[in-house]
């Protein structure tokens, strides 16, 4: 195992999210792509919700090269803070709702374009160090 130690000041404050795992053989964090997003969707019930996510992007989990499941990544409305969902379920894209194995969320206002720095470091705190270090990711908690 290899650990990636080198992060140069200005690529931490510059943090991508294609460039937070450094061993790409065990697994990688990236932006679903169209076709692992319409295999996530399904019928969610319109039941009581736990808030509202705010420029969300789906955020793939990968293990060793292939998808393995995806989470939520945004802003809760509510609290304005980062949040990263549990793994999707069912996602409804016409009645704008997620249902993950522990929640449901309304979504709102889908981020375009590349996951801001903020929630790129915000997604690797919610890795366990040993995680982090055997992905050879940025340490980072809260």
């Amino acid at each position: 195992m290899t650990r990636n130690t080198e992060y140069p000041l200005e690529r931490l404050l510059n943090l991508k999210l294609e460039d937070v795992v450094a061993n790409k053989e065990l697994g990688d964090l990236r932006l679903a792509t169209d076709a692992e997003i319409q295999t996530l969707s399904g019928d969610v019930a319109d039941s009581w919700t736990k808030g509202t996510l705010l420029r969300w992007h789906v955020i793939a989990i990968e293990k060793r090269s292939h998808f393995a499941k995806a989470a939520v990544l945004g802003y809760l409305e509510e609290t304005r803070l980062a949040l990263r969902t549990s793994e999707i379920v069912a996602l409804d894209l016409d009645r704008r709702l997620v249902q993950t194995l522990n929640s449901v969320y309304r979504l709102e206002d889908r981020a375009e374009g590349e996951v801001p720095t903020d929630l790129v470091w915000f997604l690797c705190a919610t890795f366990d160090p040993t995680t982090q270090r055997l992905l050879g990711m940025p340490e980072a908690f809260f």
